[in-house]
């Protein structure tokens, strides 16, 4: 995962020593896409390795899905082998987590929902004829916006009825055991 150096590296020892075991790698907002932690990460995915990222870059009041952020571009661009996103979208999770806090809110139904795989092996292509540019950035920020969008869709409708105490097709929630 990547994590925001104020939020996760900043705030402590031992937060920082556990960040940095779970192998949790810092960015620093603000600091543009050729900061050195940007390239780390594309050296992680160059390595085969897999990163957890928040393409928003934070998280927003309400629970509501923001713009995205130009570092996916960077750092799909920027591997040698296009990487593939898997989206996951999660509902409530601000309720969990709000903005601030260092310790988890329990008592909240959070709702995750996995997309399909999105694959920007064609606009990694364009490198070769064009280099890379802010306006690739934003072709695959665009690309992962709209399926991001469908997805957040999906998300809500099955925290809505989840929320009512109904399964995807409108039964009810079977009791825990």
């Amino acid at each position: 995962a990547m994590c925001a150096t104020d939020r996760c590296f900043n705030k402590g020892e031992a937060l920082s020593n556990l960040f940095r075991t779970i192998k949790v790698l810092p960015v620093e907002r603000g600091a543009g896409l050729e900061q050195k932690y940007m390239h780390h990460a594309i050296h992680k995915l160059d390595s085969g390795d897999w990163i957890h990222i928040f393409p928003e870059g934070t998280r927003h009041p309400g629970g509501q899905m923001g713009s995205l952020e130009p570092g996916i571009g960077k750092l799909i661009l920027g591997a040698k082998i296009p990487p593939v996103v898997l989206p996951i979208i999660h509902i409530n999770m601000n309720k969990v987590m709000p903005k601030g806090s260092s310790i988890p809110a329990t008592g909240n139904r959070v709702t995750i929902v996995v997309g399909d795989p999105i694959y920007f092996d064609d606009v990694v292509a364009e490198i070769k004829h064009k280099g890379e540019s802010l306006q690739l950035y934003n072709k695959i920020i665009a690309r992962l916006a709209r399926e991001m969008k469908k997805l957040y869709e999906i998300a809500m409708e099955k925290h809505r009825l989840f929320e009512l105490g109904l399964d995807d097709s409108g039964g009810p929630v079977p009791a825990a055991p």
